[in-house]
């Protein structure tokens, strides 16, 4: 049973490191999925506390259902959208009022909304300093990040099995070896 626990410990250490990474991967391609949602936000924020027109700031419209580029919605006090670049079924996106309850008291919040299934954002929502407005949120879609995450995922579980492979091989090696001087061992001591 001895021989056993060293392959043990190198398959547990190597799930763990393999999961580590993966983690840090993960996180990384999600955290990176706001980046330009927080910079449009300052900068939408700003550009209104300096006074500028909302009119300017939505030409386009993007359909959220298709789209795979940034959106941005301003809401009033009580969190009904009255601008948006962004539109799902015709209608402008309306955030859970938590996310708003949270931003009262925060200031922002970064998080993944799924207005329904098959459709998932990446929101950065701030509070809108600005008269006519209570908050800011902009977002885009999760699809090719999470993408991203099942190729990683087939990645992990690819080199984990091979890794756990390896470490069976040589295992499995050295047993067969062990056994092997242990046979000539006896051979040799009963003659």
């Amino acid at each position: 049973m001895a021989f056993f626990f060293p392959h043990a410990i190198a398959m547990a250490v190597t799930s763990l490191l393999i999961g580590l990474v993966y983690v840090a991967v993960q996180q990384n391609y999600r955290s990176t999925a706001n980046d330009p949602q927080i910079q449009l936000a300052y900068e939408i924020r700003h550009h209104l506390k300096q006074g500028g027109s909302a009119e300017k700031l939505f030409t386009d419209s993007i359909d959220l259902s298709q789209s795979l580029g940034v959106f941005a919605v301003i809401y009033d006090k009580e969190y009904q959208p009255i601008r948006s670049s962004g539109f799902l079924d015709g209608k402008f996106p309306q955030l859970p009022e938590g996310v708003f309850e949270y931003v009262k008291t925060h200031g922002e919040e970064r998080v993944t909304w799924q207005p329904r299934k098959g459709i998932r954002m990446a929101m950065v929502v701030l509070e809108a300093a600005y008269p006519a407005a209570g908050f800011i949120a902009l977002g885009r879609s999760l699809n090719e990040i999470e993408s991203r995450e099942k190729q990683l995922s087939t990645m992990a579980l690819m080199c984990w099995l091979v890794a756990m492979g390896l470490i069976a091989v040589a295992g499995l090696i050295q047993f067969m070896y062990i056994n092997r001087q242990n046979s000539i061992s006896k051979e040799n001591s009963s003659s």
